[in-house]
């Protein structure tokens, strides 16, 4: 019997996610009913939905494999890495630099998870996305996050 693997774990990753954060916030919180909605309803329909996907995936790993087993590639190194420093760096750096550089920064570090772009255009995209951000989160949602930290206005008062 062969499997794809890649689609066997992505499915395992999604049914444990699902399961757990959905049976979680289905024993903490009210879930109550459609038309009187509590906390946790959104929670654990979206859990549900994810095991729903997660279920697809994993027969879809059974159906569909490719004759040799594998099905999946190298991982991306690169990008994963990148990805992860952003968040990283983002997490740690945000109450300081404020929305605007750390949505800036999280897109730049993510911008060189793709191989051969440019400075420029990984410049250019980051500073869209920072401008994005700060439109949607600072200015129409009004996040509690300054757009710039402290760190820009250090000695001013």
């Amino acid at each position: 019997m062969s499997v794809n693997v890649k689609d066997l774990g992505t499915g395992l990753i999604f049914l444990g996610f699902g399961l757990g954060y959905g049976i979680n916030a289905y024993l903490t919180m009210r879930v109550g009913t459609p038309l009187n909605m509590g906390p946790g309803f959104f929670p654990v329909a979206l859990c549900f939905l994810l095991v729903a996907i997660g279920a697809v995936v994993l027969a879809r790993g059974f159906i569909l494999a490719d004759g040799n087993g594998s099905g999946s590639g190298a991982i991306a190194w690169r990008a994963v890495s990148a990805i992860t420093i952003s968040l990283v760096l983002f997490g740690a750096l945000v109450s300081m630099l404020g929305l605007l550089p750390g949505a800036f920064m999280i897109a730049f570090v993510t911008c060189l998870a793709k191989s051969g772009i440019s400075l420029r255009t990984a410049t250019l995209t980051s500073l869209g996305v920072a401008i994005f951000c700060a439109l949607v989160f600072g200015l129409l949602l009004k996040l509690p996050l300054p757009l710039l930290g402290p760190v820009f206005f250090y000695g001013r008062g």
